[in-house]
């Protein structure tokens, strides 16, 4: 629906962390609106941060690392949170706006989540489609990483802003260890290679 020089532009226009969030989510939705599965979406995360770095776009990954980091997580454990918090930016507003107006052209319903978000996942997906998604990785939603659920809190106000930058949890940096157990090897792998992709992201800056 989208590829990578077309989401490409959106991304230019992020000035931080929530502004890359968005456009990534709405990247990801793209993805499972073509009909990739969890393992396909991770991969093509991979390669979108690989397109990136190499169009002089680094600057882009280092601004939303932890998005980056939080969005591949989430679809590794079922993506239930993708567009399910609400887009505040201009660019993450017309990018949905974008989505749902290409996903109507092929019949899928997007609506809006009730925390606010423009399209979440879930909300595309019949209710047996999403839970042999959910089957099929073996997800128990109550298993996902407690710093995870609080990005997304956190993005939905549901959570005390002071009391979030007091948690050390939150301020901590993503790790790959806290990935559940359940996941497949190859999710597992593709979590692990966009963390390669951020680290080069990171070194190349300090070059």
């Amino acid at each position: 629906m989208l590829s990578q020089s077309q989401i490409a532009p959106y991304f230019d226009k992020c000035t931080d962390d929530d502004g890359v969030v968005e456009i990534l989510s709405g990247y990801v939705v793209c993805k499972f609106l073509n009909g990739s599965n969890c393992a396909q979406v991770i991969r093509k995360i991979q390669y979108l941060c690989n397109f990136l770095r190499v169009t002089g776009r680094g600057h882009i990954l280092r601004m939303g690392e932890e998005a980056f980091k939080a969005v591949t997580f989430e679809v590794a454990v079922g993506s239930e949170r993708i567009g399910a918090s609400p887009a505040t930016t201009p660019a993450g507003k017309e990018l949905f706006n974008l989505i749902r107006q290409k996903a109507s052209k092929k019949n899928y319903k997007i609506v809006t989540h009730p925390l606010g978000g423009p399209g979440a996942v879930p909300t595309f997906f019949s209710p047996d489609q999403h839970q042999r998604l959910l089957l099929d990785l073996g997800v128990n939603i109550e298993d996902r990483p407690p710093w995870l659920e609080r990005y997304y809190s956190r993005r939905c106000s549901l959570l005390d802003p002071v009391a979030l930058a007091l948690s050390p949890e939150y301020q901590s940096r993503v790790r790959t260890e806290t990935l559940p157990v359940y996941v497949t090897r190859e999710i597992a792998e593709g979590v692990r290679n966009i963390e390669r992709e951020l680290e080069v992201s990171r070194v190349e800056a300090e070059a």
